[in-house]
């Protein structure tokens, strides 16, 4: 399992008590419902992107994942919650897939048969992309950083922890957690 590094340490907070759940993954599929009256909706991405920084703040833990929009959108809504999404979680260093768009008009589909064949799509390339990260851990267990550019107090942590080597130890860490989890699910795979 990797740590919870995150600032808010309230014990029932939700990304606190699903943390594993959050980061211990191959993709990540964002879903999202586009109406064209917007008057009784209450978004909550806003608040998601901003309590997943911490993840990016972690050196990346999503780094490499494949990651696409899901989004049903009512005909008319025009909101493009599509790349809003992808320009989200570009930042976390993932790779980005063509979104999977639904276009919805009176409780219908109009076209579902494309909706199944872009997810049928994002889960193959997801799990190729899946195979392939986890061989480089194994290979070459070095990841990248995270560089606190215009955060004060993460600079200063960075420092903090680079004179007294706390970084380092994580990171090692981190890389035999990674390799072990990259080594239970090939095998996983292989039975």
């Amino acid at each position: 399992m990797l740590d919870y590094r995150c600032i808010i340490k309230s014990k029932d907070d939700l990304f606190r008590t699903r943390h594993e759940d959050v980061v211990d993954v191959d993709a990540v599929l964002i879903a999202a419902y586009s109406p064209k009256d917007r008057l009784d909706s209450v978004s909550v991405y806003q608040r998601f992107v901003e309590r997943t920084r911490y993840i990016r703040r972690d050196d990346y833990v999503l780094g490499d994942r494949l990651v696409a929009p899901f989004v049903i959108s009512e005909i008319g809504s025009n909101q493009n919650l599509h790349i809003r999404m992808l320009t989200s979680f570009i930042r976390h260093h993932t790779v980005l897939h063509h979104p999977v768009i639904g276009f919805e008009h009176i409780q219908e589909i109009l076209n579902w048969d494309e909706v199944v064949e872009q997810g049928v799509s994002f889960v193959n390339n997801a799990a190729a992309l899946a195979a392939g990260r986890m061989d480089a851990i194994l290979k070459r267990p070095d990841r990248k950083t995270y560089n606190p550019v215009g955060y004060t107090v993460s600079r200063e942590k960075v420092a903090a922890d680079a004179a007294t080597h706390a970084h380092g130890l994580l990171m090692d860490r981190r890389r035999k957690q990674e390799a072990s989890m990259a080594k239970r699910r090939i095998s996983k795979k292989n039975k």
